[in-house]
């Protein structure tokens, strides 16, 4: 019964213009601030910690900012998810580094761009299955009515997604190895297997050596791609930009730190647009 109001519920979302969207999730940020809910906490914590100098009156006016906009990502998915092309272009106001996208492409080596939880993460997927031939990964959601419809609406416009497993990776990198384009999201946590713990904001963080991982194996181009959104019009800006030649290190601490790095630099750039609410720091070396 749960899973099918869930559907519902994105469904009936979907319908819901992007103005209307953000309204919501103002009154929807306010008030979970005020809640002792698990995502409000999360996101207490991870700002008490990276940003402990700053001071409580600047990490709480974060923090609600935070919350306001981690709702508009979660009410505008369903629109993104159903929108014919025309209107994924019509929603994207500046595109900068597009050029870099186009020439490692060219190369026919493949391309990772590497995606962090910023702005609207599902818009750039969507973005980029309508212009590159896209293979993701796609971890499995518990509810499978809501794993379908959210699998199906990400390959709606051509991206390919396969399983976060070990033969999910190994289509990962055929895929690379043919030319195509994938999209990883560097800043969650990986679990013990494919990680190493390396500085992110000060905080010694699990991280994924993925990325690396990939670029060694198949000699794919890697670049940083993320979404922010626009203060007004309901629109947003598509940014590429090439990382730090440290990324491609051998030593995968090495690289990780370098990844870390470059997602440090697009955070503080938009800290609001960040998803703090995300258990980032709970793995601790030696647990």
């Amino acid at each position: 019964m749960t899973e099918t109001v869930l559907v519902l519920l994105i469904k009936l979302a979907a319908k819901i213009p992007l103005w209307l969207a953000d309204q919501l999730a103002v009154i929807l940020g306010n008030i979970i601030y005020w809640l002792p809910i698990r995502e409000n906490k999360i996101s207490k914590k991870n700002l008490d910690l990276v940003f402990a100098d700053k001071g409580i009156a600047f990490r709480n006016r974060l923090r609600k900012k935070s919350l306001i906009e981690t709702g508009k990502a979660l009410l505008e998915t369903p629109r993104i998810w159903y929108s014919p092309p025309k209107e994924i272009d019509n929603l994207i106001a500046q595109i900068c580094g597009k050029d870099l996208v186009d020439q490692a492409f060219a190369n026919s080596k493949g391309v990772i761009l590497v995606s962090p939880h910023i702005g609207s993460w599902e818009l750039m997927g969507i973005w980029l299955s309508i212009n590159y031939p896209v293979t993701s990964l796609f971890r499995k959601i518990d509810f499978p009515k809501i794993n379908a419809l959210v699998k199906k609406s990400r390959e709606s416009l051509g991206a390919n997604l396969v399983p976060n497993t070990n033969k999910g990776v190994i289509s990962l990198i055929q895929s690379l190895r043919q030319g195509k384009v994938t999209g990883v999201l560097p800043d969650h946590d990986p679990g013990a297997a494919g990680s190493v713990f390396v500085d992110f904001f000060g905080i010694l963080t699990r991280t994924s050596t993925l990325v690396p991982k990939l670029a060694q194996k198949t000699g794919a181009k890697v670049l940083m791609a993320y979404v922010l959104r626009l203060d007004s019009k309901h629109q947003f800006k598509l940014i590429f930009k090439k990382p730090d030649v440290k990324i491609y290190d051998e030593n995968l601490k090495v690289s990780a730190r370098a990844l870390n790095q470059e997602l440090e630099t697009i955070i503080l750039a938009k800290p609001e647009q960040y998803l703090w609410s995300y258990n980032r720091f709970k793995a601790r070396p030696g647990d």
